[in-house]
């Protein structure tokens, strides 16, 4: 089962538009899937979590039959850990574009495991009760205080628990 994933920003095309990361393209969120090398995601110069703005992915997941109930994800020690996704919020969906149902809020820790993918630390996952959908969107409202390139978020890993 591919899953693929996309990244998007409040001011990048009214956030409909692909944004692809730092430089869009070098960074990109599906680097950070379940990654054995730990090619990071990094969002894009300046379009961050700073004051309104927010950063979401949307994982499609391969089949309107596939159950998904986990996220977890850690950042990138290099960039330090005010970088971090701290307060997330995750929907589910069966189109690209909406409607989306909340499934789970909540606030992630600045844990990290180096350059290693295991999950150690339960202050980097979020679970919730599993349910069908195509597609999950998962929004990062903010990070760990870091105001740099306006509020950068950056994934070292990510995974995602699905059936």
């Amino acid at each position: 089962m591919g899953v693929t994933a996309t990244d998007y920003a409040t001011r990048i095309g009214g956030g409909t538009e692909i944004v692809g990361g730092w430089s869009r393209g070098a960074y990109q969120i599906s680097n950070a899937i379940d990654s054995t090398d730990g090619t990071p995601y990094h969002t894009f110069d300046n379009h961050g979590v700073n004051g309104d703005d927010s950063v979401w992915f949307i994982f499609d997941l391969g089949s309107d039959a596939t159950y998904c109930n986990g996220f977890r994800q850690y950042g990138h020690s290099s960039w330090g850990s005010g970088t971090f996704a701290n307060e997330i919020e995750i929907f589910k969906g069966n189109s690209m574009t909406g409607p989306w149902t909340s499934v789970a809020t909540d606030t992630h820790s600045t844990w990290q495991n180096g350059g290693d993918n295991a999950f150690t630390n339960t202050g980097t996952t979020t679970e919730w009760t599993a349910s069908q959908q195509r597609y999950l969107k998962v929004e990062v409202k903010s990070n760990h205080g870091d105001t740099g390139h306006g509020g950068r978020i950056t994934i070292r890993f990510l995974q995602l628990k699905i059936a």
